[in-house]
């Protein structure tokens, strides 16, 4: 689960942390009050793609922090294994740094990775639900996963078992 995020010198947002909390989170506030700010940038982590016309007005850079936590699934452990990274603690810190040049940092425990790398790994462990985006639990190939995500240790152990 994404369990905080940080956001510097992004588009109107100077410095900006969010804690979320196991369960439903919900951002809600009046038109203009920044909540489409905050979905970009959580897509960002996702592996959305970034343009220099996001970093704050006057600054040279603009960062996306998010830190989720564990326990992941299986399969994520072994997607991010098979990029040669780990899960620290059941803790992956992810970031995004745009700068005025137009070059993008992607970073996964602070060693870079590519963005199609966060574009493969983020989407596995977090699903943004928002007016303009799609719903993974409508692509077939997200379903059982979903599905299994919410079974707990249990149906984990019973999987274990049968495999």
């Amino acid at each position: 689960m994404l369990a905080e995020l940080y956001v510097a010198d992004f588009a109107l947002i100077e410095d900006l942390q969010v804690d979320f909390y196991h369960g439903l989170n919900i951002i809600s506030g009046e038109t203009g009050a920044g909540k489409s700010l905050l979905t970009d940038a959580v897509g960002l982590l996702m592996g959305n793609r970034a343009d220099k016309e996001l970093i704050r007005y006057g600054s040279k850079r603009a960062l996306v922090e998010g830190t989720f936590i564990g326990p992941f699934s299986r399969d994520f452990m072994a997607a991010l294994a098979d990029q040669g990274l780990e899960a620290e603690d059941d803790t992956l810190v992810v970031t995004r740094e745009i700068n005025i040049e137009g070059k993008n940092l992607c970073r996964i425990n602070g060693r870079r990775v590519s963005l199609s790398v966060l574009n493969d790994l983020i989407p596995r462990i977090m699903n943004l639900h928002s007016q303009r985006e799609h719903f993974a639990f409508l692509r077939e190939d997200k379903q059982l996963d979903i599905v299994d995500h919410h079974g707990g240790s249990a149906l984990a152990q019973a999987k274990s078992e049968v495999a």
